[in-house]
Formats: C-alpha cells, structure tokens, sequence
C-alpha cells in the first residue's frame, strides 16, 4: 500500500517536472525571450551609433613628426581655437583649413627653446587664464581659478588641461621670438608699394600672361586689359619681404616685373612692384608683416629636416563629423564662459 502511494507520488512529481519544463518552453516565453533579446541588441547598437558619432574615426589625418592628429583632435583644436578667438558665430567650415597650420605653427614654436627662455609655469598659467578670457584681477587674487576652469572645460568638451597649456606656452614663446625678429627691422629702409591684379576667367588670364611673356609691356597691357582686370592696392612692404600673402618670388622682383599668378576658384591673382623709395619710414602695420616673414623663414629653415607634413583629405562626411563635433566643444567652452561670473567672454 505504501510503495503503490509512493510510486504515484513520483509518478505525479514527475508529471508536474515536465509540465514545468513545457512551460517554461512554451511559445509565450518564447516570444518574451525573443522580444527581450531584440531590446538588448537594439540598445547596443544605439549604444555603438552614439559613440560612433559622438567620435569621430581615429585614423591620422594630420603627422607633424612623431605627433598625430585624427579627426577626433582635429575637431578639439577647432572648437577650442573658435572660441578663444572669438569666433563664436562664423561657421567652422571657414576655419577648417586654418587647423593644419595652427598645429603646425604651434609645434614648431614649442620646441624653440634655443633663442628663448622655456617659459616658467607660473607665466604658462597666466597666458592660460588670459587666452580663457579670465579676468586678471581674479587671477591674481585666487589662481586656483583657473584650475576651477580648466576642470569644467575638460567635463563638458574633452580638451585637456595640457592642450591649453600647451597652446599657452606657444603663444608665449611666438610672442618672444617676434620681439626679438622685431629689433632686427631697421626703422628706415627701401619699401616697395605692391599691386595685385585680378583677372575673372582662366582662358583670358593665359593670354594676358602669355602676351606678358612674349615681352609685351605690363603698362601698355594693362591699359589694354583696363575693362577686363581689377587692380587693387596691397600696399607698402618692405622690400625683399614682401609677405606670407604674395608669391616668395616678389621678394626679389624689379619694377613692373609681373608675378607667376595664383589661382582662386576662377580667378587669377598677378601682382607687381609699381614703384620703389628709399630710406623711408617703417610703420608698425609694414614691420609686423616683415617680421612674420622672416619667422616663417627662420622656422622653415630651422626645422625643414625635422618637420614633415602630410595632410589625407578627409571626405566630405568625416568633415562634416569634425564640424559637428567641434562646434559642440564651441558652443560648451562659450557657455561655460557665459554662465561663469569670472570670465567675460564679450571683451
């Protein structure tokens, strides 16, 4: 009597285990599963989409010897270059092309530690506080300000304290090497006042050169060419350096010596020396130009074997990610700024 209630009593928990074991793999669990295992996939690819949106591809867009910048850094020094030069309204695409020449000036002047003093920290932070906009009597007052800054900064933007600092003791180092360039230009020397012609079009500006080559004089060419060209002034330079702006070829032209022209879009740009002075007055705006020249041309010859550049143009969509993403960092630097009753960032 007992074993036959024993053996029932198994024979039912037995059917209730393979009752349980059908529900649980019934097709209303099934369904509950699958649903489930579709969410958590979908949250991980918008997870994936987020990041890969929110940063750029980390390819090298930019080598300046062993430093490499992706599209990532790129959009940094964007939007940190954008809103330390109050540029808070121009659209970043105007400024996009300035980057690789920012990065690369930056770091050539970095590493000029011959000429001048590597600057102390205490003149770094305070050229830090200064490009942040920080008032100076605030500064002075309490300098851990700046620290309160810069950690707000690397929360809402990703720019780190040393990239601020770094830019910081650039500025500081460009600043000393144009004060010394500066003592060297004589106060009266030979200017040359310079012209630019402009010519719409690039099959009239080939026959204006040609015409020019075949030993045709500029002056009997451009009255002849007066309603098809535009002449502008340039201005006073100082002779033998002209400037960054003008083909290097114009330092040593004579007279009425045309130069090889420079294509803009559909324009043609042709300039020329229309006269010359002697022993004349440098003004401040003809020395700036002159000292920025001969910059240039220390810092190339100084470090032609050192840096290299290389540039991969980046496609239209990884440039629009780069805009996208710097002016978020614009736009949280500015606020930053605005909402800080430290910093004015109207001055």
């Amino acid at each position: 009597m007992a074993t036959s209630r024993r053996i029932r009593q198994q024979k039912t928990a037995l059917n209730e285990n393979v009752k349980n074991k059908r529900d649980i793999f019934s097709e209303k669990n099934f369904v509950y599963v699958t649903y489930a295992l579709i969410a958590i996939i979908g949250l991980i690819l918008a997870i994936g989409f987020y990041i890969y949106s929110f940063k750029p591809p980390r390819e090298t867009l930019i080598s300046i010897n062993e430093n490499s910048y992706n599209a990532q850094d790129i959009s940094r020094e964007l939007g940190f270059y954008a809103a330390t030069q109050g540029l808070s309204r121009t659209p970043l695409s105007e400024s996009l092309l300035l980057i690789p020449q920012l990065l690369q000036t930056r770091f050539i002047y970095t590493q000029t530690q011959e000429l001048v003093d590597d600057p102390s920290n205490n003149e770094v932070r305070l050229k830090a506080s200064q490009l942040l906009k920080i008032k100076q009597d605030q500064y002075v007052a309490d300098p851990s300000v700046l620290d309160s800054v810069l950690f707000e900064i690397l929360k809402i933007s990703d720019i780190s304290s040393e990239i601020i600092f770094e830019t910081a003791k650039s500025l500081i180092i460009q600043e000393k090497l144009y004060s010394i360039f500066s003592k060297e230009i004589p106060n009266l020397t030979e200017l040359s006042f310079i012209k630019g012609i402009s010519i719409e079009g690039e099959a009239l500006a080939s026959i204006f050169f040609d015409e020019y080559k075949n030993e045709e004089k500029l002056e009997s060419l451009l009255k002849k060419y007066e309603n098809d060209i535009d002449i502008r002034d340039v201005g006073w330079r100082i002779s033998n350096t002209v400037g960054l702006d003008l083909p290097m070829s114009m330092n040593n032209e004579d007279i009425l010596k045309l130069s090889e022209p420079l294509q803009i879009g559909r324009q043609s740009i042709f300039y020329y020396i229309s006269e010359k002075k002697d022993n004349s007055l440098v003004t401040p705006d003809i020395k700036n130009v002159a000292v920025k020249v001969r910059l240039r041309e220390f810092y190339n010859k100084a470090f032609v074997d050192n840096v290299t550049y290389v540039e991969n143009t980046p496609d239209s969509n990884l440039t629009n990610e780069i805009i996208v993403k710097a002016g978020k960092i614009r736009l949280a630097i500015v606020a930053s700024g605005l909402e800080s009753p430290i910093q004015d960032w109207n001055d």
